[in-house]
């Protein structure tokens, strides 16, 4: 099965990824919930969110520089492959 990709979708997605990056980079904690009693209990919740979603924009900046390289690669090897049918095609 093959699977053909022009380079200026996965750029296009690699940008759509660093923007998310900085999206969530940029997410603030919010203030301490002044929830009574549950106070507690939701202020460890968004401390969880808060967390995940620093955890979330790292993992996202790691698969921009992934896809980045993958696209070098997939360019290079892209590129040696025409090269090489353009140098066995019958003349």
């Amino acid at each position: 099965m093959n699977i053909r990709v022009e380079p200026g979708e996965i750029d296009s997605l690699a940008r759509e990824l660093e923007r998310s990056h900085y999206d969530l980079a940029e997410f603030e904690a919010p203030a301490e919930a002044d929830a009574g009693p549950s106070g507690p209990a939701v202020n460890a919740t968004l401390a969880g969110l808060v967390r995940a979603a620093a955890g979330l924009a790292e993992q996202t900046w790691r698969t921009t520089g992934d896809l980045l390289a993958g696209r070098a690669t997939y360019t290079e090897i892209d590129t040696g492959n025409a090269e090489q049918i353009h140098r066995t095609a019958p003349r």
